[in-house]
């Protein structure tokens, strides 16, 4: 299993304690059709209507392009498939403030303004949250239980805040 993986697993195993209320789920599909899929996602599990606003989830752990992320949500959301209250996480982590990875810098850089231009563009139909997570994956490494899960937990208070904030 890959880190990306393992650390998404973590953060849905957090965030199935501290927000009970709603169902979260590694790999969560946003495209049944093309499979695309976010890293994490969440829907209040006990409201069965339509249009259920989910918490869509990105950690950039080393990602080469983030903004890719954003654009797949921006076409969701073009295509009409969501109404709107739709929250969108994106973390990055220090790999993507280190001085030793300049390149993917500025594409977080680009990353955070796509994601501000998204949200002003929806009117309302889409909340984007950039988040810098205080983790460093190393080069290679597919574990690192300690320092993961640590920071998978960290990522989750701060959406778990977020949620009981928004929703």
């Amino acid at each position: 299993m890959s880190l990306a993986s393992r650390f998404n697993r973590d953060l849905c195993t957090y965030l199935d304690r501290r927000v009970p209320s709603y169902k979260w789920k590694p790999e969560y599909r946003i495209d049944k059709s093309t499979r695309e899929a976010v890293d994490v996602g969440g829907q209040r599990q006990f409201e069965k209507k339509l249009g259920n606003p989910p918490v869509l989830i990105e950690a950039e752990l080393k990602r080469e392009d983030p903004a890719g992320n954003i654009l797949k949500i921006w076409s969701r959301l073009m295509e009409g498939d969501y109404r709107s209250g739709v929250i969108l996480v994106q973390g990055f982590s220090q790999v993507y403030r280190s001085s030793k990875y300049h390149n993917r810098r500025l594409k977080a850089s680009v990353a955070k303004k796509l994601g501000a231009l998204l949200q002003a563009s929806t009117r309302g139909k889409l909340r984007y949250i950039p988040i810098d997570m205080p983790y460093h994956p190393r080069a290679g490494r597919t574990e690192g239980n300690g320092a993961r899960l640590k920071a998978a937990r960290r990522f989750g208070e701060e959406i778990a805040r977020i949620v009981r904030k928004n929703h």
